[in-house]
């Protein structure tokens, strides 16, 4: 529990031993950290920026720094506990993802009204374009790595949109569901955690990989 404090509305992030979340303060966001077995919440670890994703090893953290000089977002990468950060990628959107294996990164960025997505070394070199996506916000990784999941929230209502990594066979699932935000695979892949509002209430909701059908749970 914070005390007196806004939590940002993203999703939280777990490594090893360790649950990261964001809270609002006065002048700027702050990443948070709790043991996984409870306990006292203290500051985590941060480059100036929010905390957007650790690598699965959990030696990688990645964030997000607004540059207020040039009105842009840019990617930063920091070794964990201790490393020093590292500006990788300049002008990029609300999706910003490690690979399975660490070695590259995926990321969107706007142009001209459109939202594309693409793939670069974790160093930021070798940029390559991938998709033209929706506008998103929540993206997360597939425990494969093959897929990319995030709320569409192009069109003023929250459906979920899946990508390949190899920008392949864009398309929404769930069956279309337009209430649907965020969204989390169960370790073993075979289950897809989302939730879903229905004007007055919160709901969690799970739908089985294999069989396709969703329960409220």
């Amino acid at each position: 529990k914070t005390r007196n404090r806004k939590v940002s509305f993203t999703r939280p992030l777990v490594d090893r031993g360790s649950l990261y979340f964001l809270e609002e303060r006065s002048p700027g966001t702050v990443t948070l950290q709790v043991s996984t077995a409870g306990g006292e919440v203290s500051e985590g670890p941060g480059a100036n920026g929010d905390l957007d994703d650790i690598s699965r090893d959990g030696s990688q953290l990645m964030f997000d720094r607004f540059d207020h000089a040039r009105n842009q977002d840019d990617i930063w990468t920091q070794t964990f506990p201790s490393g020093v950060p590292r500006l990788i990628v300049k002008d990029v959107g609300n999706l910003e993802l490690w690979s399975a294996d660490g070695q590259s990164i995926f990321f969107d960025r706007s142009k001209e009204n459109k939202t594309e997505l693409y793939r670069a070394n974790a160093d930021g070199t070798g940029e390559e374009w991938l998709a033209t996506i929706p506008e998103n916000v929540q993206g997360h990784l597939s425990p494969d790595g093959a897929h990319i999941r995030v709320t569409d929230i192009s069109r003023g209502l929250f459906t979920i949109w899946e990508v390949g990594t190899d920008g392949r066979n864009g398309h929404t699932i769930l069956g279309g569901r337009q209430d649907v935000w965020g969204g989390v695979w169960s370790p073993d892949g075979r289950y897809y955690f989302f939730a879903s509002w229905d004007g007055e209430r919160w709901s969690v909701w799970a739908a089985s990989e294999v069989q396709h059908w969703w329960r409220r749970s």
